[in-house]
């Protein structure tokens, strides 16, 4: 089948990627391109006028709210310029859509231009799409919506959820969300949380992110645990501050902690790290790649994040894919494959004493109980991989395809 994607988040590169952005759809595509799809991704690359990135500069100098996630946002701007390039066998197209201001949706006459133009894409790529996903509502949904082609699906992130919970945008947004063929949820928590506050869609499926297929990850079972390892970029919301105080409140001299990436909160979290009890057992790794920071999971005892919001979580399926026994938070992506006290544990965010409660409690738990959490952890991972949740995703678009004809 032909698959379109319009993606608003995707590698703008043939190999890398910015450090805010995802490779979720794109890992996705490329296992669809492999099972013998065509897939062409149409990227709307959002920028903002230059005035707008400049006062985003100055506030992002401020301690005023949010301003830790604008500093984030300008230090992985990426590229503005379009481009046309394959990779892993999906061919990409990059185009600009300027955007007035963060946070607002496209205009109903920037979506039709975005459109026609997206039509002269298809043409020139001589591409009738059976299949259109939108990654991302604003502006993709819509985009998919003007366009008319094809089975026209959605797959959901936190800001799309933040569009439905805002008096401004639910509206609009729920009405878009209500015309599509499908919506993807990334996880069952979000999924349950759509439908708590919006409605239960014509059809939907689980969209979460795998582990490719290629990749092998060293499992073993932990014994007892001493060295902790928290991955992820060094921004608020991944909230490496509470464990980094945690540590601290452990207190222990027989444990470690290691911390893996990079990011505009880093200088503030090595300060918090000297501060702490047996500073001298903190790590900073740095930036790693997804094997580097495979083996560093494979090496560590126990994986422990607190981030919020957490869509789904994919370091968590790797830390736990090598037998790391995760703590993460509840009610985020990880509380849908994390069995609170079976594969590993759940707590509230920004607990950090609770959290070295926890470590305190790991560190001390029977050997022979850690090998089975830490055995539980690995195999409740194993079906996530990403030649088989692509499968599984193909497989419910021909299904619903053949309904439509019906």
């Amino acid at each position: 089948m032909n698959i379109l994607i319009h993606a608003l988040l995707y590698p703008e590169y043939v190999s890398g990627k910015r450090p805010n952005t995802t490779l979720f759809i794109h890992y996705y595509a490329a296992e669809w391109a492999r099972q013998g799809h065509r897939v062409l991704v149409i990227h709307h690359k959002a920028v903002f006028p230059r005035l707008v990135v400049a006062l985003c500069g100055l506030y992002a100098k401020t301690p005023l709210p949010l301003s830790g996630r604008v500093r984030d946002y300008l230090d992985g701007y990426g590229v503005d310029e379009d481009a046309e390039f394959t990779r892993d066998g999906v061919e990409v197209v990059r185009r600009s859509i300027v955007k007035p201001l963060p946070r607002l949706p496209y205009s109903r006459r920037s979506v039709q231009k975005r459109a026609r133009l997206c039509r002269d894409i298809l043409k020139e790529k001589s591409f009738t799409p059976d299949v259109v996903l939108a990654d991302f509502l604003n502006p993709c949904l819509y985009v998919a919506e003007d366009m008319a082609q094809g089975l026209v699906g959605c797959a959901l992130h936190d800001t799309d959820m933040g569009y439905i919970s805002r008096f401004i945008t639910r509206k609009s947004t729920l009405r878009a969300l209500s015309r599509a063929d499908f919506l993807g949820f990334r996880s069952e928590a979000q999924k349950q949380a759509f439908l708590h506050t919006a409605f239960s869609p014509k059809r939907s499926l689980l969209m979460p992110s795998g582990l490719p297929a290629a990749l092998r990850v060293p499992a073993r079972a932990r014994e007892r645990v001493r060295s902790f390892l928290c991955a992820g970029r060094m921004v608020t919301r991944k909230h490496m501050d509470v464990v980094i105080r945690a540590f601290g409140l452990l207190n222990r001299p027989d444990a470690a902690l290691t911390l893996v990436g990079n990011g505009v909160e880093e200088a503030a979290l090595r300060a918090l790290a000297k501060e702490q009890p047996h500073s001298e057992h903190i790590y900073f790794a740095g930036r790693k790649t997804r094997e580097e920071t495979l083996a560093a999971m494979a090496q560590a005892d126990c994986f422990a994040l607190l981030s919020q919001p957490e869509t789904f979580g994919m370091v968590y399926v790797e830390a736990m894919s090598t037998g790391a026994i995760p703590i993460a938070a509840r009610g985020e992506g990880g509380e849908a494959f994390i069995r609170d006290g079976e594969t590993g544990f759940l707590l509230e965010p920004g607990d950090a004493e609770g959290l070295a409660a926890r470590m305190g409690a790991l560190m001390d738990m029977d050997g022979e109980k850690v090998s089975e959490m830490s055995r539980r952890a690995e195999a409740s991972v194993r079906p996530l991989r990403d030649d088989k949740l692509a499968q599984s995703a193909a497989e419910a678009f021909a299904r619903w395809m053949q309904e439509t004809k019906a």
